[in-house]
């Protein structure tokens, strides 16, 4: 009997170490962003990618979702094909762009998009029209724009969104505990 409590007990402890490590382990992080133009229209949203070591570069950005309080109902899910975006909790080193449209066709084609650049040879923050492919970008000039102007650090922020535990990682700590507890009950009245 104290030989199948100590079991359980180093068999549940071995899993939820195994659960923090793994938890824990990820680089991946979710960030939320925002962009406030200087007409107090604002760009906002959420994306996912990796902190870099330096805890300030944010690469292999996936999953954008952004809108813009300028157009109502526009929304921009679709970040270039060929992994050319990246940003930067502070600001420096942005180039960050995102699309209304898949931008993965053969031919340039028309795209309301965004883009937020400071880098050492461009400083602009772009929404508009973009002529886009699988492998292009063509940049909307001012007259295609609903915005554009000199990328100001002051007006963009980051924060990473905190996590909340998966429904299925309690669920299964939860069964785990329970089935804890009639082991345990099983063992006492054996």
């Amino acid at each position: 009997m104290l030989r199948k409590s100590l079991t359980f007990a180093a068999t549940t402890a071995l899993l939820v170490s195994a659960y923090g490590l793994q938890a824990g382990s990820a680089q991946a992080a979710t960030f939320n962003f925002s962009y406030a133009f200087s007409s107090g229209e604002t760009l906002s949203g959420q994306i996912e990618g990796d902190l870099a070591d330096d805890k300030d570069s944010v690469l292999n950005l996936r999953n954008l979702k952004a809108a813009y309080s300028g157009l109502p109902g526009t929304s921009f899910s679709f970040l270039t094909p060929f992994k050319f975006s990246h940003f930067s909790l502070s600001g420096r080193g942005l180039n960050f762009l995102g699309f209304n449209l898949s931008p993965k066709t053969d031919s340039i084609n028309p795209n309301m998009g965004f883009s937020l650049r400071d880098e050492f040879f461009s400083n602009s923050a772009t929404l508009g029209l973009f002529g886009t492919n699988s492998t292009t970008v063509a940049y909307s000039n001012r007259e295609d724009s609903e915005e554009f102007e000199v990328f100001s650090r002051d007006r963009w922020t980051v924060a990473e969104a905190k996590d909340v535990p998966e429904s299925s990682a309690i669920a299964g700590l939860a069964l785990l505990a329970v089935g804890g507890c009639l082991l345990k009950r099983k063992a006492t009245c054996s």
